[in-house]
């Protein structure tokens, strides 16, 4: 008989805790490659130890495994159901996922188990934020507070569910305790910019992002708040100029060349804005949604996103008329109008149109063409 066979069982407990132990030691180093194969030797040993399953469960999430880790939350469960990490958790990790009816459930459990646990009440309100339940948001965020005085979080997450119900002065009430207890904070400077811009106190709020970009120089909506607040001013140059910033540090973020495109058009730059608005409409691959409610959704500011793009729309429509019809050049203009209003269908047929015309900008027009390879294909909606 093997002699490790003929061991008691406390000795594959005793093992399996070494294990466990030497999982742990390699996870705090980030060898999360070593720290599961510890966790599996673990887990061999002794099935039946839930903290090895959560050990395991926090490693792939933290490698993006969600799916991994929600399978051995739920065996730690299954061995302690009153474990609240483990629902807190795999509540994680189902957000993550996008399944928040899931998340919200751990959540209540979490709670249930321990209505003492600030974090629970604050993740699962940033739940509810994400899904637009901004009342069920603030309370939980209220009882965060209460149960911790002095996370700076918190009460920044509940301005910002403030200031989507326009609660600018709670908000700013908010942002401003957050200044107090995490002073480096470059993110609640630029929010409480926001509510400033939103109340119409544009030197208060140029100041805040001022002082977030002080902080933070690769914060990009801090650039695009300040230049927006320029433009709001009249300051065209020094709204451009913000714009630039945002652009050189989020390329691919389709915002920055809208609102710029709008400021060279208030500096009478017509050409250099239409690029922008092409840059812009270019860089948002699925036109399936409402280009105000989702791709050009910029937190705060979805009235007047609304207003910028029927101007785009506008002022493409002015460009057409200055080409010749049947040219290149007007199917591609008019291919970019049909995409600010969502008509990926005329877009597609006035591109096609523009290449066997010979348009001669055939990467941006290939660009186009493969955008709309992935999309569904939607008839015009109104803004």
């Amino acid at each position: 008989m093997n002699a490790r066979n003929g061991n008691p069982p406390s000795y594959r407990a005793m093992q399996a805790q070494r294990h466990l132990s030497r999982g742990v030691r390699h996870a705090a180093k980030g060898d999360y490659r070593r720290a599961i194969r510890e966790f599996d030797k673990a887990i061999h040993l002794n099935p039946n130890d839930s903290h090895a399953y959560y050990n395991r469960g926090t490693i792939y999430f933290n490698k993006g495994d969600c799916d991994h880790a929600v399978a051995d939350y739920d065996r730690a469960i299954e061995l302690n159901s009153n474990s609240v990490e483990s629902y807190t958790n795999r509540a994680t990790a189902y957000a993550d996922k996008g399944d928040y009816a899931q998340a919200i459930s751990d959540y209540d459990r979490a709670i249930e188990l321990n209505p003492n646990s600030a974090e629970a009440y604050y993740n699962r309100g940033a739940i509810y934020s994400d899904k637009g339940d901004y009342d069920l948001a603030i309370s939980d965020y209220d009882k965060a507070i209460k149960l911790d005085l002095k996370d700076p979080y918190s009460y920044y997450n509940r301005g910002f569910a403030y200031s989507h119900k326009g609660n600018y002065d709670l908000a700013i009430s908010d942002y401003e305790k957050t200044i107090e207890l995490d002073p480096n904070y470059a993110k609640a400077y630029s929010n409480r910019g926001s509510a400033y811009s939103h109340e119409g106190d544009y030197d208060l709020a140029i100041s805040d992002y001022d002082k977030a970009i002080e902080l933070d120089p690769d914060l990009v909506e801090p650039y695009n708040n300040r230049g927006f607040a320029y433009y709001h001013k009249g300051d065209y140059d020094y709204a451009v100029e913000d714009f630039d910033n945002a652009i050189e540090i989020r390329p691919d973020e389709a915002i920055g060349y809208l609102l710029r495109g709008h400021s060279y058009l208030h500096r009478g730059d017509e050409e250099t804005a239409i690029e922008d608005f092409d840059n812009a409409v270019r860089l948002c691959p699925n036109y399936a949604s409402n280009f105000v409610d989702s791709k050009f959704k910029l937190a705060l500011w979805q009235g007047e996103m609304a207003y910028l793009v029927e101007s785009t729309i506008s002022q493409l429509g002015n460009k057409i008329k200055t080409v010749p019809e049947d040219s290149p050049n007007y199917f591609y203009y008019l291919g970019i109008k049909s995409l600010y209003q969502n008509d990926t269908l005329s877009a597609r047929d006035c591109f096609t149109l523009a290449e066997r015309k010979g348009f001669e900008d055939t990467d941006k027009l290939r660009q186009h063409q493969e955008n709309l390879k992935n999309v569904r294909w939607l008839p015009s909606q109104s803004l």
